[in-house]
C-alpha cells in the first residue's frame, strides 16, 4: 500500500551487531595477551609460596627447585600453629587494621570536608602545610614519635597503632583525595540542606559522607594494608 513504511530487517541488524562485538573482542586480544602474561608473573610468587607450604623442608631448599611437591604434607601448618600464637597474631592484626581504618576514615573525611566547604583565610596556608607533609619520609618522624609514645606510657600497647589514625596522623594523601571529591559535589545540595536547617555536621553525615563511598572504598585497602 502507498505510504507503508518498510519493515526493518532485524536479522541483518542482529548479525551486524554480533560482527561488531566480535571485532571489538578480537581487537582487544593484543591488549589482553601481554596483560595475562604480566599477571602470571605477578601471581607466580604467591603460587610458589602456596606450593612450598605443602612441601617437606628438603624439597623447599632442593636444587633445581621443583614447583609441585612430591606429596601433599599438611604438617607444616600444624607445626607453625603449635610453635607460635597464630590466633593471637591474627587477632592483633585484625583489631589494629579495623580500628585504624575506621579512625582514618573519620579523621580524613572530616578534615577534607572542612577544607572543601568551610571558609577561612587560613584554609589555603593550612592545606599547603598539609600537602608539604607528603614530602616528609616516614623515617624522619620515627624516632620523635617513639619518644612521644614513651613519654605518654604507650609502649607495648595498642594505642600508638590506633590513636594516631583518629587524629589524622599520616592521612595527608587521603585528606587531599577526599577534598577533591567533596569539591565535585554540587553546592546546591548543601545550600538546600542549609535552608532546611541542617548544620555542617548534618551536611557531612547526610550528604557528603554517603556520596563519598566510591572515594572511601578506593583507599580502604591501602589504609588497612599499611597497618
Amino acid at each position: 500500500m502507498k505510504g507503508d513504511r518498510p519493515v526493518p530487517d532485524t536479522h541483518a541488524s542482529s548479525t551486524t551487531l554480533r560482527l561488531t562485538v566480535t571485532r571489538g573482542r578480537v581487537a582487544l586480544i593484543p591488549l589482553y595477551v601481554p596483560l595475562c602474561i604480566a599477571a602470571f608473573f605477578f601471581v607466580l610468587p604467591f603460587l610458589w609460596m602456596l606450593s612450598g607450604a605443602f612441601k617437606d623442608p628438603g624439597e623447599v631448599t632442593a636444587f633445581p627447585p621443583r614447583f609441585w611437591p612430591s606429596h601433599i604434607d599438611g604438617r607444616n601448618f600444624s607445626t607453625a600453629a603449635a610453635g607460635v600464637s597464630m590466633w593471637r597474631y591474627f587477632g592483633n592484626s585484625l583489631f589494629i587494621a579495623v580500628v585504624s581504618t575506621v579512625g582514618t576514615l573519620l579523621s580524613s573525611s572530616l578534615t577534607a570536608f572542612a577544607f572543601a566547604h568551610l571558609r577561612s583565610r587560613a584554609r589555603g596556608p593550612l592545606f599547603a602545610v598539609l600537602l608539604a607533609t607528603l614530602m616528609l619520609p616516614p623515617f624522619i618522624t620515627l624516632i620523635p614519635s617513639y619518644a612521644i609514645y614513651q613519654q605518654l606510657g604507650w609502649l607495648d600497647t595498642y594505642l600508638p597503632l590506633t590513636v594516631p589514625s583518629f587524629l589524622g596522623v599520616g592521612c595527608a594523601f587521603y585528606i587531599f583525595l577526599l577534598r577533591q571529591f567533596f569539591l565535585g559535589i554540587p553546592k546546591e545540595l548543601f545550600e538546600a540542606a542549609r535552608i532546611d536547617g541542617a548544620g555542617r555536621l548534618r551536611q557531612y553525615a547526610s550528604i557528603a559522607l554517603p556520596l563519598a563511598k566510591p572515594a572511601l572504598s578506593s583507599w580502604w585497602a591501602p589504609s588497612s594494608r599499611r597497618m
